[in-house]
């Protein structure tokens, strides 16, 4: 699932796009939430990590 949000990233050059559709996916295969949104805070990325979360909470 990263690797294909990295890809989405690379392709498009939107960073927030890849964090919102990481959390997409990561509800919909009952991922955890948490452990997923460490990967974006390791990489000092705040608003990756809010994208992230609104993308978990809201997306489709």
């Amino acid at each position: 699932m990263l690797g294909f949000t990295h890809r989405i990233s690379e392709q498009t050059g939107d960073r927030l796009r890849a964090a919102w559709e990481a959390g997409v996916l990561s509800r919909r295969y009952d991922l955890d939430k948490e452990l997923v949104a460490d990967f974006f805070k390791e990489v000092n990325a705040d608003v990756a990590v809010k994208c992230f979360l609104a993308g978990y909470e809201k997306g489709d």
